[in-house]
């Protein structure tokens, strides 16, 4: 009888143990960002130690603009499209001072350029900020990927249906598919096309 209760006491400690999540790869900062804890190596890239530092600020604004369009508040969208202006433009004045980073420039101009237009729309809906945001984040992918971004576990996704089914993609440091463009309707909608790791 002893050695039931022992092997009972086991099994239920073992129940509990495997039942609870020690997965949970991100966190939310204090301003929505979502932010991936997975990896205990630092972001490493092309670019030397300052410039990845403003490549994962840039990510973690664009992170934060993609989590408001996904909850369609359109008071925050313009708030983190102004953090991520800003950080690309801080982006901008470090990559006339690399040699590598000047391969990105073009990207952060047409980055930039979106990121204008998202800024000018006043749609309480946000459908309006759909196609600036949907160039927002193909451009900043081409950055990470010319960079060699590594280490920051980023998602290339991609709703079909979106921008009238023309498709458009969005990054997320997350496999789970949350769909901005269809936050309401169709949230995980969409794949998997490519990612940083």
């Amino acid at each position: 009888m002893k050695h039931l209760h022992l092997i009972f006491f086991a099994a239920s400690l073992s129940i509990i143990s495997c039942n609870t999540n020690t997965n949970n790869n991100t966190k939310n900062t204090s301003d929505g960002a979502a932010v991936n804890t997975a990896s205990t190596t630092a972001p490493k890239s092309k670019l030397n130690a300052a410039g990845t530092q403003k490549l994962t600020t840039m990510l973690a604004d664009y992170y934060g603009l993609k989590n408001a369009m996904l909850a369609l508040n359109a008071t925050t969208t313009d708030s983190f499209a102004k953090k991520l202006s800003a950080s690309t433009a801080d982006m901008q004045a470090y990559a006339t001072t690399d040699t590598a980073s000047k391969l990105i420039s073009p990207y952060l101009d047409s980055m930039n350029r979106g990121l204008q237009q998202i800024m000018a729309i006043k749609d309480p809906s946000c459908k309006q900020q759909q196609v600036p945001f949907s160039k927002v984040s193909d451009h900043l992918f081409a950055i990470l990927k010319k960079t060699d971004l590594r280490n920051a576990n980023i998602y290339l996704q991609h709703c079909p249906m979106a921008l009238e089914e023309k498709g458009a993609h969005w990054l997320s440091n997350e496999t789970e598919i949350k769909n901005p463009y269809f936050p309401k309707t169709m949230i995980d909608c969409g794949d998997l096309e490519d990612s940083l790791k």
